[in-house]
């Protein structure tokens, strides 16, 4: 996986955005946020969960934290330079989790309002047959972050790939993206999909390599402009 692009076609993050916009609920801020939310609530629900809160109270922490950040309660605590996104939310989340949810437990999470509509049963199941081995709450949200970077990602490519009405491509190829396979097992998903088998291997590479570029995107999304995001790479890979 190549990971080596470069960084310039990135000067502001939507991490930064936020961070230095954080005042301001109607600014691009807030939309900002909101997009990183939906994509990162599975690592909050599954430190919940590591905590020992039931799943239907789990998914209320978390709604209810989402309702903070949405009436931009936790925006002004917003610094870029320190840094990474996912502190930023952990170290929200954590205080909710310890203050406010003990305040608030007579009533329904942002006031029974949905701030963004997710289905926990996968990210549930995943809690049960892994997450919950973790060695602790932040190291069950670390794991679980690095599987929504990697969802992220083939989100992205997924999308890439339907753009250019080649959906039913990126489903045959995305069978080998991470697992190599033998010239037999190539030469009969390419037939499914009308490639010779010398098209369907010079696609692959290409697909590999853009995962590589969506990849690191995703997660320069996350950090502040001025860190490194191989540190922050190399970190999620190892987990996965």
């Amino acid at each position: 996986m190549d990971t080596r692009n470069s960084n310039a076609a990135f000067p502001q993050t939507r991490w930064s955005i936020v961070a230095q916009l954080g005042g301001d609920r109607e600014s691009d801020a807030g939309v900002a946020l909101a997009a990183l939310c939906e994509n990162y609530w599975a690592p909050l629900y599954a430190f919940a969960r590591h905590k020992g809160k039931n799943p239907a109270d789990a998914e209320d922490l978390v709604q209810g934290f989402l309702a903070k950040i949405a009436a931009n309660s936790y925006l002004e605590k917003a610094d870029a330079e320190k840094g990474k996104f996912r502190n930023f939310l952990l170290t929200g989340f954590r205080r909710y989790t310890n203050d406010e949810f003990k305040k608030e437990q007579a009533q329904r999470r942002g006031g029974g309002k949905e701030i963004i509509s997710f289905e926990t049963g996968e990210v549930e199941e995943w809690f049960q047959e892994v997450g919950g081995e973790a060695a602790s709450p932040e190291a069950a949200f670390d794991q679980q972050w690095a599987l929504s970077i990697v969802e992220n990602t083939m989100q992205r490519l997924a999308e890439d790939w339907d753009r250019k009405g080649k959906g039913n491509e990126f489903d045959a190829l995305r069978l080998f993206l991470t697992d190599s396979g033998d010239n037999e097992e190539y030469q009969k998903i390419a037939g499914q999909v009308g490639l010779s088998l010398p098209n369907f291997k010079i696609k692959l590479h290409r697909l590999r390599a853009k995962f590589g570029e969506f990849l690191r995107e995703t997660v320069t999304e996350t950090l502040s402009d001025s860190e490194p995001v191989e540190d922050e790479l190399r970190y999620f890979l190892d987990l996965l």
